[in-house]
């Protein structure tokens, strides 16, 4: 095919994405592209593209998710500004979280995002930002800023119960848990579990109430495949401990609606998140997928409820 021919076909593809997206049928944008280009392909005999050619455009596609956004920017003419804002302490997972949301890919690892990041996906057919933010607390004045000028919908606090990375301090964890080192396992996840309270109590503190209230907020506890079999015990700590419900009512009072309650669902951003410990193995990459979907339903039905402008 020549450029030409594969610049129609990339943007009609992304049309089909659109439409896939807003008919619930896509299991992403890049899938869907590639799905629809092997089908216009193989309908028209005319239109050859080698195994090489093939492998090229989707290496093109998932290395580069800005296209995408872009494509997406230029075809859905429904756009939500405010949207939703992650937050939440450094090592939780909010930038993964970010892009399982907007269905594009993360290929490098960073300790910590340093400054509030932008993204879109689609929900309800509308095109949605989504904001990632520092989770050290010294970025939380700029955080805060960032409430009152977008303004958000929804807050997602993004939880990891203690499994917050760098996975340890030394080679430890790293390398893998023997017996010996598991035994440092607990310690760490309570300081960590102890850090997220601090985190939340911290941000609220800094935080001016804001002129216009957030719509609603979500728990998100994340990293769901590495603690698959403590599945229903840590829902229940984020929905019944003392210390964290203390501290995530007194970030509702502040910044949410009055009589708006934070719901707590369960995802894995990524699959095999917290580097040195194998993944949960009941668990797989589909399922991790799934989880981030069940999620994404959730904010459309909470963006839909809002009667967003």
């Amino acid at each position: 095919m020549t450029g030409s021919e594969v610049l129609t076909i990339l943007i009609q593809a992304a049309q089909a994405a659109v439409a896939g997206y807003v008919s619930k049928k896509a299991k992403s944008g890049v899938e869907t592209i590639l799905a629809w280009i092997d089908d216009r392909v193989a309908a028209q005999p005319a239109l050859k593209m080698s195994t090489a050619g093939r492998k090229n455009l989707e290496k093109l596609l998932s290395e580069n998710p800005s296209l995408f956004q872009k494509m997406l920017a230029h075809l859905v003419k429904s756009k939500d500004h405010q949207g939703i804002m992650l937050i939440g302490p450094t090592g939780a997972g909010k930038t993964h979280l970010a892009a399982a949301l907007a269905q594009t890919v993360r290929h490098q690892d960073h300790l910590s995002t340093v400054e509030i990041t932008a993204t879109s996906a689609l929900f309800n057919g509308r095109l949605v930002v989504i904001r990632d933010t520092p989770g050290k607390v010294e970025h939380g004045a700029e955080l805060w800023k960032a409430v009152e000028k977008h303004q958000p919908s929804i807050l997602v606090l993004v939880m990891a119960y203690g499994y917050l990375a760098p996975a340890g301090t030394g080679k430890e964890f790293r390398l893998g848990l023997r017996h010996k080192q598991r035994r440092k396992l607990d310690p760490y996840l309570q300081d960590g579990r102890e850090e997220e309270i601090t985190v939340i109590r911290q941000f609220t503190d800094l935080v001016r109430e804001p002129k216009s209230k957030v719509k609603h907020l979500i728990v998100v506890a994340n990293k769901m495949d590495i603690w698959l079999n403590k599945h229903a015990e840590i829902l229940d700590y984020y929905q019944t401990n003392a210390q964290f419900q203390s501290a995530l009512r007194d970030l509702l009072d502040k910044v949410v609606r009055p009589g708006q309650t934070a719901q707590v669902v369960t995802a894995a951003a990524e699959y095999d998140s917290f580097k040195g410990m194998a993944p949960d193995g009941q668990f797989s990459q589909e399922a991790a997928i799934d989880s981030v979907r069940v999620l994404k339903a959730l904010l459309a039905a909470l963006l839909r409820d809002g009667n967003l402008s």
